[in-house]
């Protein structure tokens, strides 16, 4: 076990070891449930929104310092009456104890509107409210991918959300960020491209090495066998070359007919 292994153990003991002290409840044990399930509704009409996409990631602690590994992402698609039903991994009780999950819905033309929650009570609904214009949405679009960056996460179970980030890239697309966001369709073909490796035993994070200045070999295969959208999109930008043509001063110019110098004076 390597040194900043056991030194995250040490954090998590301890900081586990406080909320026990101070009779704090862990809302992680909720993480024991076989599903995870809930609803997503308008926040102004409380009607439930039908067809948005929830994304579960799993965190485990990294006792206060700084974002813990996500070993684990899930999805799920809500029905006519806004329910969904995601299940949970199996994990050893150790784990489940340092881990906790996160929800986030989209759906194109409304923006995640968040609810705080004590952990221990029923989870509320998911609220969502209309997007006002298109690159609000488009930030939408960039917080969901943020949300479902989970490098620790298999890529067979990482690339189940492949459809969902096709969709994201059509909405990218369609709310203009071709123009508005260029950066941003290039994150939404990262994500794609990093589910898309044919490698079950690899994480979502380990990318092979390749030179600098050349790319990823790999990603224009990819690209082509799962969304040749964004071979444009990942195709290095390279300034224009403009060719100046100076004429000849010496072109069309009469012989010199002086003598040769002599090199002996």
């Amino acid at each position: 076990m390597g040194l900043n292994a056991i030194r995250n153990m040490r954090r998590r003991s301890a900081a586990f070891g406080a909320l026990l002290a101070a009779g704090i409840s862990c809302p992680v044990f909720a993480f024991g449930a076989a599903t995870i399930s809930g609803v997503v509704r308008n926040a102004s009409s409380h009607d439930p929104i039908a067809g948005a996409v929830v994304v579960a990631t799993w965190e485990e602690s990294s006792g206060g310092f700084g974002r813990g590994a996500c070993p684990w992402i899930a999805a799920a698609t809500t029905d006519a009456h806004g329910r969904f039903e995601i299940p949970v991994p199996d994990r050893s009780f150790l784990q489940r104890l340092y881990t906790s999950y996160d929800l986030k819905p989209y759906k194109s033309g409304f923006v995640y509107a968040p609810v705080s929650w004590d952990g221990r009570s029923t989870r509320p609904p998911l609220d969502m409210v209309s997007a006002d214009d298109p690159k609000r949405s488009q930030q939408e679009i960039r917080l969901m991918l943020g949300h479902a960056d989970c490098l620790q996460a298999p890529i067979s179970q990482a690339a189940t959300l492949l459809p969902f980030y096709r969709a994201l890239l059509s909405d990218a697309i369609r709310l203009g960020a071709d123009s508005d966001d260029p950066a941003l369709l290039r994150l939404v073909c990262d994500a794609i491209s990093s589910v898309g490796r044919e490698d079950s035993q690899a994480t979502v994070g380990s990318k092979p090495m390749f030179m600098p200045g050349v790319g990823d070999p790999q990603e224009k295969l990819i690209f082509n066998r799962l969304e040749p959208r964004c071979l444009p999109i990942a195709e290095p930008s390279r300034p224009s070359i403009r060719r100046v043509v100076r004429p000849n001063p010496s072109a069309g110019a009469p012989a010199s007919t002086a003598p040769a110098r002599d090199p002996s004076k």
